[in-house]
Formats: structure tokens, sequence, C-alpha cells
């Protein structure tokens, strides 16, 4: 059985920390796509690895709307997530830097993680 999470506030966890990473990463692909030429190989091994982290982020999302008590309030809270990982979109997937503030915010707010 799946443990049921709150729909707005997560606690910080190994997820959340790949969320962060793999925002980063994200955003930089998204940002070197600009100046590398469409025609490149290199320009569709980042769409590729791009895409790879967009199918990463809405299973994640998935997951956690399934696990959500309030599934209505989680879309509500969480509709920039879902948008900025549509692949084919790249301008809308600067709004990833939501979810990287949203764990920092989490690793601020949890300093039972120095403990471990």
């Amino acid at each position: 059985m799946m443990k049921k999470i709150d729909a707005v506030k997560h606690e910080l966890n190994p997820m959340s920390l790949m969320a962060l990473v793999l925002s980063f990463m994200s955003l930089t692909i998204v940002t070197s796509l600009i100046f590398i030429p469409q025609t490149d190989s290199v320009y569709m091994l980042f769409v590729g690895v791009d895409s790879f982290i967009c199918l990463l982020f809405w299973c994640q999302l998935l997951t956690d709307l399934a696990r959500s008590n309030h599934k209505i309030h989680y879309l509500k809270h969480h509709w920039p997530d879902f948008i900025a990982s549509i692949p084919v979109i790249e301008p809308l997937r600067f709004a990833r830097i939501v979810q990287i503030f949203r764990v920092i915010r989490l690793l601020r707010s949890s300093h039972h993680i120095l403990h471990h």
C-alpha cells in the first residue's frame, strides 16, 4: 500500500533532492539549446536527455498525485510543475525554477537532515 502524502507540503526525501538536481540539469540543457544549431548532433542528444528528464518528472508528479489525500488541491498547487514537464515546449521548461525554489525551501526548513 502506498503512503498517502499531504497535497502541498512534502517532507524532504531523496526524490526531492533528485528533482532539484534534475531541475538544474533541465534548465542548463534548455538554456544550451538556445545556442546550439538544431542540425547539430549534440542538439538532438540534449533534446533526448531533456525528454527523459521530463518523463521522470511526469512519473514523480503522477505518483505524488496518486498518493495525495487532496488531489484537486495538489493539481492546483503543482500545475506549473506539470506544464514545465512537457518536453516539446522548451520555453515553458523555465517554470522548473518553481521546483528548485520548492526544494530549497524544504532544505532550509529541514533541520533533521543534518542529523542523517
